[in-house]
């Protein structure tokens, strides 16, 4: 069963945010984030270092706040 929030109605369908840090070795893998709308479209690729540094956390928030107003 996918996940539904309170207000999704029958036949909506998500957008998702997909985010993967590799094998999770911060001194090795990046973290890449892909973005696909309702269609399963691809629509964005974000990838960065870490999210500790300001740069790639803002840059991930960036594309959390552009995104949101899809969802």
């Amino acid at each position: 069963m996918p996940y539904v929030t309170p207000t999704t109605q029958p036949g909506d369908t998500p957008s998702i945010l997909a985010i993967s840090w590799g094998k999770g070795d911060p001194q090795k893998d990046a973290i890449t984030m892909v973005f696909l709308d309702e269609a399963g479209r691809f629509r964005e690729h974000v990838k960065v270092d870490n999210l500790v540094d300001d740069e790639p956390k803002d840059q991930f928030k960036d594309l959390i706040q552009r995104r949101r107003q899809l969802w």
